[in-house]
């Protein structure tokens, strides 16, 4: 399966920015 870069660099840089703001929550079990 082929996908664009720019896709997978999108889709990096969110996924990202989604685990950085789940690890700066101050409850662990929250999602």
């Amino acid at each position: 399966m082929y996908l664009p870069f720019e896709l997978v660099d999108a889709v990096l840089a969110e996924t990202g920015a989604v685990q950085r703001r789940l690890r700066s929550l101050p409850s662990r079990g929250v999602f």
